[in-house]
């Protein structure tokens, strides 16, 4: 069996709170949390609607490579929790910035 980065695995939403975790335990007993940026990067999405943004920042810090989504993933994650100055740290690391990133810092905490 293998777990593949497909849309459905990609969307969650706050009620998989109860979910979620078990997915991640799954995709972590097969590397695919750390060793695949997307299924990392929805698992990063999963815990920051459900809250887990220290859970999330923790994933992000395993992922062996990471891109400009599990970058902007995090950061918004971190806005729409609250975390604001967490989310600036964050985007002052990010070795990248265009002009969704901007928009993500911005703009994470309004929705």
């Amino acid at each position: 069996h293998s777990l593949r980065s497909s849309p459905a695995v990609l969307i969650f939403r706050p009620r998989d709170v109860f979910f979620g975790p078990s997915l991640h335990a799954y995709a972590r007993k097969l590397g695919s949390d750390i060793n695949n940026v997307m299924v990392g990067t929805a698992v990063i999405d999963m815990y920051a609607k459900c809250g887990g943004v220290d859970s999330a920042r923790l994933v992000f810090d395993g992922l062996d490579v990471k891109n400009s989504m599990s970058w902007n993933t995090t950061i918004d994650g971190y806005m729409k929790n609250g975390k604001v100055w967490d989310a600036v740290d964050l985007f002052d690391k990010m070795p990248k910035r265009d002009a969704f990133s901007w928009t993500v810092l911005i703009g994470g905490g309004l929705c």
